[in-house]
């Protein structure tokens, strides 16, 4: 179910919507890897493993697409070497190649932004997102108990140059 979300306000530094739309996504599937990441290689670690997943989609023929989805688990671990997931979403069992795992993501409502840039600018803007939500009326949920995740679109992310204009969309969990 989505809900458009009229705010037509722009981020200053972005130059782009911050909040785009609010849905709610039914309960998913989610198949890739797990791994321990201390927070000072976080970005680095993401793009990594990002690209490690896309050179191995043709090994999930149940893949639903080719979008990439990375988050942080709900967790209670030392929040400075947090568990991070990286996957694509798939439809029900499959047979998993050594190492990969599966993670079911429950029925969440999101506020949903989508990032335009330069990946060395995301950090900035992704730290901004929850006071925007809250500003617009919204309450998010912590990072370290909801599911947020960003998306890698396999139509729009360049898998080839981090330099470039990328796209990955920030959904946010919000109550």
């Amino acid at each position: 179910m989505e809900e458009v979300f009229a705010n037509e306000k722009l981020d200053t530094m972005f130059k782009q919507k911050v909040l785009s739309k609010i849905i709610t996504k039914d309960p998913f599937i989610l198949a890739g890897y797990r791994l321990e990441v201390p927070f000072p290689e976080l970005g680095k670690n993401v793009r990594t493993s990002v690209k490690k997943i896309y050179d191995h989609l043709e090994f999930l023929p149940n893949r639903v697409n080719k979008d990439i989805y990375c988050l942080i688990p709900p967790q209670i671990l030392d929040p400075q070497l947090p568990i991070l997931f990286v996957g694509i979403e798939v439809a029900g069992e499959i047979n998993l190649p050594e190492g990969m795992e599966t993670i079911s993501i429950p029925q969440q409502r999101y506020a949903v932004s989508t990032f335009n840039g330069k990946l060395d600018q995301y950090d900035e803007f992704h730290r901004s997102i929850p006071g925007v939500i809250t500003e617009e009326g919204f309450e998010p949920i912590d990072m370290w108990q909801g599911y947020g995740f960003e998306l890698y679109p396999e139509e729009t992310y360049n898998w080839s140059d981090d330099s470039s204009i990328q796209e990955i969309r920030l959904h946010w969990a919000i109550k």
